[in-house]
């Protein structure tokens, strides 16, 4: 459920739309191993392809405008924002080739996790929602970890008592350096 599905009936969640650009990239000339998913502090993401030796696929966190569903891809951001990092982190690999660019969004809640579990107000309501691009690949932890809230009225696999909504009203944001 996210905000387009949560305020017709009366709620509020605090989870944002905010664009993601990624590319595909040529680089000159194979590096001879394959990197693994490079998680750059800059918001800058990179990692091979995975059927190529010469190819990056590279992604960038658009964090200087408003929220909202923008799908377009912005070629500027490219030049500005992911080519210096990856000069940066693989300096012999110049000049780099955009093969091609497009834009989505991640969920993003303000402390950028998920939110998960029964909603305080409605007991009926379980939440899953803010998970910022790892939706797929927590998945089948999440769907269990509900079932459990639902079948048994708490989850025994993995204690989702951090990831509440009320973390917000509280103050007891996730902290993760990762994130």
């Amino acid at each position: 459920m996210d905000q387009q599905l949560a305020t017709p009936v009366g709620l509020e969640l605090p989870v944002l739309p905010v664009r993601r650009q990624a590319c595909y990239i040529t680089l000159p000339q194979p590096l001879g191993y394959k990197l693994p998913m490079v998680i750059d502090p800059s918001d800058v993401h990179f990692r091979h392809d995975t059927e190529t030796d010469n190819h990056l696929l590279a992604t960038t966190i658009v964090r200087d405008e408003p929220p909202g569903f923008n799908f377009d891809w912005d070629a500027t951001r490219f030049q500005t924002s992911i080519v210096p990092q990856l000069q940066r982190r693989l300096p012999t690999c110049t000049p780099l080739q955009l093969q091609r660019g497009w834009a989505g969004h991640y969920d993003v809640t303000p402390d950028e996790n998920p939110i998960l579990g029964v909603h305080p107000a409605h007991p009926a309501l379980f939440l899953a929602v803010g998970f910022s691009g790892h939706g797929l690949m927590l998945a089948p932890a999440v769907g269990k970890i509900l079932s459990e809230a639902i079948r048994l009225g708490r989850s025994t696999t993995l204690d989702a008592q951090p990831y509440r909504l009320e973390r917000f009203d509280t103050g007891e944001l996730i902290l993760d350096a990762q994130i």
